[in-house]
């Protein structure tokens, strides 16, 4: 884990354990975005929005980190659904975690 996802992951762990009336709406999705990437992680099956956005970011990224970009297309070794859904990201309201997410990964670019 570099830097910047460490101090991601200490911002929204830190959502973890404070009161649900102190947060934002923003907080409050994004908390629930990050507690679907642990369950995601933990092999929990992708069983509504945000978990199957964080397989999609997880499957995403590792490709990104494998050739140190963004892949662009499917000689890149990724399935079409992922190319739409990195075209998505750029369209589509995103709160905080997936923001920080989409920008940990090498060559994120929000062009």
């Amino acid at each position: 884990m570099n830097e910047l996802e460490l101090a991601n992951w200490n911002h929204f762990a830190a959502l973890l354990g404070r009161d649900e009336h102190t947060l934002t709406a923003d907080e409050k999705v994004s908390r629930d975005y990050f507690s679907a990437s642990i369950d995601e992680g933990l092999g929990a099956p992708a069983n509504d929005d945000a978990s199957r956005w964080c397989r999609l970011a997880r499957e995403v990224g590792y490709a990104a980190k494998q050739i140190g970009r963004i892949p662009t297309s499917k000689a890149d070794g990724v399935a079409p659904r992922h190319l739409r859904w990195i075209h998505e990201q750029c369209t589509t309201e995103l709160n905080s975690y997936q923001r920080s997410r989409l920008e940990e990964m090498p060559g994120w670019s929000w062009t």
